[in-house]
């Protein structure tokens, strides 16, 4: 029996998100602060150099961990950017497969743990806190990781605060830790005129129509406090070929952050910066553009990638021994109930 292989169709559901080299392309996430004992896990794999992982201030309040000529390099400095030294694990790490690694603080004292094997250890003796805000990358954006990092995970005494899969196959990244919170905007999907305040837009049919120049949008109070990460979600049912779509609102994200006004449902991650920021989206041209189906919700610890593209996630999966595997290329491999699939030449098969 042979097989025609579509490689064009994917087999697998598993998306994961792979720097490559001379990208610029990093993620960032709101800020983790550890003070106490904690426990960091995540798989790589790589064939260079780069930073796992670090904070906001180079120097300052910062964990990195990074591979360096395949040695796994953990240091730290403290809140008043004293270096509390490195922890260090060589063992060509740089060789493309899949490896584990955890990190745990008890004390004072740091332990780094490889493929369940490999560990040492370290005292840092003055480490009061860091911050964690940024993957793939150190915050002055040098030691930029080539390669693919995956199911994050952080543990602050002892509770789950920070779930990456790095599966999304979105520019948005889960925090598995938390779920989404509940709807904070009213009648998103348009379903009546009440609620939202309109300038040069109009609700027919189900959705709104904005079509009011400069000064055409839609409005709404949400209850939202400064310094949370909301989701924004909405649908383009009709666009317009000239102009731009807004979020115009002081306070409720950056007052001239463009969104998308491409046909389909796009999804926003936006910071507030007010307490009860209005919701206000703005269309800065004469021509029509229709929207529908408005949410927010909260989401707590989700993240962004930055400068990201769509042939940055690939088809993966993971095999028992730990390495990696693109998608699969056979279809019914296991015959489970048919043939189908597969084609013959000579004899029959059953």
């Amino acid at each position: 029996r042979k097989q025609r292989i579509n490689p064009y169709v994917p087999q697998l559901e598993q998306r994961y998100f792979r720097r490559n080299e001379g990208s610029t392309d990093y993620a960032t996430i709101p800020e983790v602060t550890l003070a106490g004992d904690f426990v960091i896990e995540f798989d790589f794999l790589t064939l260079g150099d780069g930073k796992f992982f670090s904070g906001t201030d180079v120097g300052n309040a910062e964990l990195v961990v990074e591979v360096l000529s395949g040695t796994v390099r953990v240091f730290a400095y403290n809140s008043s950017a004293v270096y509390q030294g490195a922890i260090e694990i060589a063992g060509g790490y740089n060789d493309g497969k899949l490896h584990h690694v955890k990190i745990s603080m008890a004390g004072t004292s740091m332990s780094v743990v490889i493929d369940d094997s490999l560990s040492s250890s370290g005292v840092f003796s003055t480490l009061d806190y860091f911050v964690i805000s940024n993957i793939y990358r150190r915050s002055n954006n040098t030691g930029l990781l080539a390669g693919i990092l995956a199911n994050l995970k952080i543990y602050d005494n002892g509770t789950l605060v920070r779930d990456y899969p790095l599966n999304d196959n979105s520019d948005i990244l889960r925090n598995r830790a938390t779920s989404l919170g509940s709807e904070l905007v009213t009648n998103g999907d348009f379903s009546d005129g009440s609620v939202w305040a309109l300038s040069g837009a109009t609700i027919s049919g189900g959705q709104v129509t904005i079509s009011g120049g400069s000064n055409g949008f839609i409005s709404q109070d949400v209850s939202v406090t400064n310094g949370e990460t909301v989701l924004l979600t909405y649908t383009v049912t009709s666009t317009s070929i000239n102009g731009q779509l807004y979020l115009s609102s002081t306070g409720f994200g950056d007052t001239s952050q463009i969104i998308s006004k491409t046909i389909g449902t796009h999804t926003v991650l936006v910071t507030v910066l007010d307490d009860a920021a209005p919701l206000r989206i703005l269309h800065n041209t004469a021509d029509a553009i229709s929207l529908d189906n408005i949410s927010i919700r909260r989401a707590d610890g989700y993240g962004t990638i930055i400068n990201g593209n769509a042939d940055d996630w690939g088809l993966f999966d993971k095999q028992a021994d730990g390495d990696w595997l693109g998608q699969e290329l056979v279809v019914n491999g296991g015959f489970d109930t048919d043939l189908s699939g597969w084609y013959s030449t000579g004899e029959d098969a059953t």
